[in-house]
């Protein structure tokens, strides 16, 4: 005998009693990560230059405090991204940023994608429909 499934089981419920179910959705999140850096809406897309920190870190705050003068400092010696508007990322969850990111290689929780620790510079290219992760160098 065949178990029956949470979700077969709550779509065969719906549609005996009328009921409105949405199917469940597995959860990606990365428990405990949060981004800091600077992000950037390009005119091809987006660009941000990000930190993945795991809060249970006992530095997590200074990680954040750290990169965010970090980042702040590359970006103001870079002519061409010195030009964008940047904004201040602080401990924000992967899906909020990841939202700027989406495409069909970047899933939102974008931190899927980045490794711990290790500053990235992302960018979105509208076009290609496409997100690259390379790790960042200082200028």
């Amino acid at each position: 005998m065949k178990k029956i499934g949470i979700t077969t089981l709550a779509a065969a419920m719906a549609l005996s009693g009328g009921l409105t179910v949405l199917p469940a959705t597995p959860a990606f999140a990365q428990a405990g990560s949060r981004l800091c850096g600077y992000t950037a809406a390009t005119p091809n897309g987006a660009i941000g230059i990000l930190y993945e920190a795991r809060q249970e870190e006992a530095s997590y705050s200074i990680q954040c405090d750290e990169v965010v003068k970090r980042v702040l400092a590359d970006i103001q010696k870079n002519p061409q991204l010195n030009k964008l508007t940047w904004k201040k990322q602080y401990k924000e969850t992967c899906e909020f940023i990841g939202a700027m990111f989406v495409s069909s290689n970047s899933p939102e929780d974008m931190c899927e994608k980045m490794e711990a620790g290790r500053p990235y510079q992302v960018t979105k290219t509208n076009a290609t429909n496409s997100t690259a992760y390379d790790k960042h160098k200082k200028s």
